[in-house]
């Protein structure tokens, strides 16, 4: 299973980490040759994604971390917050601005949200209610949520388009 995958489009890069949580690995899309360890991630991650040279991960006590990555891929790993310890991390996506992360959440309730992370006041913000289904999202370069929803329904999934000043 591959897990925290994220994509770097500026250098074509594929990030993602290890069955246990605990390595960052790398595919080079420009190299022939196979993906390569970046560092250990210590806590372990459960999701993660990419944005402007930092890989953002959280553990499994919600915390968010920060693993900014200098031009050799040298790691320095900063702790910069925290979401409610009652919700259970699905996926998530950085907001293209730069300015925080959308993140797919189920409450204690059972219920999915997406919630926003704001980097620069470290405030959780809810953005919509999803329903009881399980989702995963992208964020494309104009700033557009999409979600996809894991339906019973003959192993199909629905994508449905967000809008994040409404949440419809």
């Amino acid at each position: 299973a591959i897990n925290g995958a994220a994509w770097d489009s500026e250098n074509n890069q594929f990030f993602f980490v290890s069955e246990s949580g605990t390595e960052l690995w790398v595919s080079d899309f420009d190299e022939d040759a196979p993906a390569y360890l970046v560092g250990t991630l210590d806590p372990s991650a459960i999701e993660g994604t990419f944005l402007n040279d930092t890989y953002y991960y959280f553990d499994e006590d919600n915390k968010l971390w920060a693993n900014v990555l200098d031009e050799n891929m040298n790691m320095n790993q900063l702790l910069i917050g925290l979401i409610g310890t009652e919700l259970t991390i699905i996926d998530l996506a950085a907001s293209p601005d730069g300015q925080g992360l959308y993140i797919i959440v189920v409450n204690d309730e059972g219920v999915s949200e997406l919630i926003f992370y704001n980097f620069n006041d470290q405030t959780v913000s809810d953005v919509a209610s999803l329903g009881e289904n399980l989702f995963q999202i992208a964020v494309d370069e104009d700033g557009d949520i999409h979600v996809i929803e894991d339906t019973v329904e003959e192993d199909n999934s629905t994508i449905h388009d967000i809008d994040k000043d409404s949440g419809d």
